[in-house]
């Protein structure tokens, strides 16, 4: 009788924790879906505004939901302006200073890893200061410096000062993969003969691959949104690029807000597209480098 008694009881508080599992379950799926709708919905509304023609644009109330779809905005941006020569120049700035941050933050993380120096553990908290610092207090020194040797207005020129901030993190990253990696295998290859770059390039890179990729990602897009250097360091029309071309439409005494819209969506497309195809890889990149080393 007691026996029945206590299996009665402790199903009743095996259903009551259940219960109380499920609603909390319930609860949190309700405020991932209602955080979903809050993160989303700017990108919906500049997708429905870019799509309308002027003058349901202008209409009031808004109207969110329109069987009504126009391509007149992305028309006039491609056939106005120069969204191609600003999407080329977001792209090839944004390809080459990730590849040298990546090579950079390689080799600066495959040294740190495997050689040890004095100073080393300060030149590893000097690394992470750059990101510390707000980076609109070098403008000035910078600008009177590029002035003077004829750096404004050159790819190079820009290229360079993207680069300070798209290191710590990947010298980070790549450090933490780089511990992991055994030394043994270093070894190994070296006693059959090979090379230190080759140990690099055929040993040690594709090992980095996944690495290689998050941080590649990150600083892609980082350089693909940056905004004030481009602004400073540019005042030709053929060097700006996709966050400059967004600015001068703002800018304008009479705005198109399709027009604008419009801008916005073409300077979304290749990066989401980007994290799209390698976001499984990334998620799994970055989680990798978090708990190694």
């Amino acid at each position: 009788m007691q026996i029945t008694e206590s299996r009665n009881h402790a199903a009743v508080k095996v259903s009551k924790g259940g219960g109380k599992n499920v609603r909390v379950k319930t609860a949190k799926q309700v405020f991932m879906i209602l955080l979903t709708i809050f993160m989303v919905f700017p990108l919906y509304w500049s997708l429905i505004t870019a799509l309308k023609s002027r003058e349901l644009v202008n209409t009031y109330p808004p109207v969110f939901f329109s069987r009504e779809f126009s391509l007149e905005n992305f028309s006039y941006i491609f056939n106005n302006g120069n969204t191609m020569i600003m999407l080329r120049n977001s792209f090839l700035f944004s390809t080459v200073a990730t590849l040298l941050s990546i090579i950079l933050a390689g080799l600066a993380a495959y040294t740190l890893s495997r050689f040890q120096f004095r100073g080393k553990n300060l030149f590893n908290i000097l690394i992470l200061c750059p990101m510390l610092i707000p980076g609109i207090t070098n403008m000035i020194p910078l600008y009177s410096a590029y002035s003077k040797i004829g750096w404004l207005n050159t790819p190079w020129g820009l290229i360079l000062l993207y680069l300070p901030g798209l290191l710590p993190l990947p010298i980070t990253i790549l450090r933490n993969y780089m511990s992991s990696i055994p030394l043994a295998l270093e070894e190994a290859a070296m006693i059959d003969g090979c090379s230190r770059g080759k140990l690099l390039v055929k040993v040690v890179l594709p090992l980095l691959s996944p690495g290689i990729l998050a941080v590649g990602l990150i600083n892609f897009i980082s350089v693909w949104n940056e905004f004030l250097i481009t602004l400073i360091f540019t005042t030709q029309e053929n060097m700006k690029t996709m966050t400059l071309g967004l600015y001068s439409i703002m800018s304008m005494v009479s705005v198109h807000k399709g027009v604008i819209n419009a801008t916005a969506i073409v300077s979304l497309v290749p990066v989401v597209l980007l994290f799209l195809v390698f976001r499984k890889r990334f998620i799994n990149s970055m989680l990798d480098g978090a708990v190694k080393g």
